[in-house]
């Protein structure tokens, strides 16, 4: 975690603990990052403010590049689910 709090950015210690007492880091990373989107997306849309989603991997991993790409077709696919936006195939 200190690489992301040498970004600036603030994890909660209870959080914080949950990373670090947890076997899947990433598995972790992207169940968390599905519950903010979804809490995000419903708090904007009750009070129709614009709002998006900006999802990219800086990795060289396969397993977290798959886990971005992972987490763009759920956030896509919970937008369309609550008919915030649809999905155009």
């Amino acid at each position: 975690m200190n690489f992301i709090e040498w970004l600036g950015i603030h994890i909660p210690p209870d959080l914080k603990e949950d990373f670090n007492g947890t076997e899947n880091m990433l598995e972790k990373s992207v169940t968390v990052c599905l519950d903010i989107a979804a809490e995000l997306a419903a708090f904007c849309a009750e009070r129709s403010i614009p709002f998006g989603f900006n999802i990219e991997s800086v990795a060289i991993r396969k397993d977290e590049i798959e886990a971005s790409i992972y987490m763009v077709n759920k956030i896509a696919e919970m937008l369309n689910e609550n008919g915030i936006r649809m999905l155009y195939c």
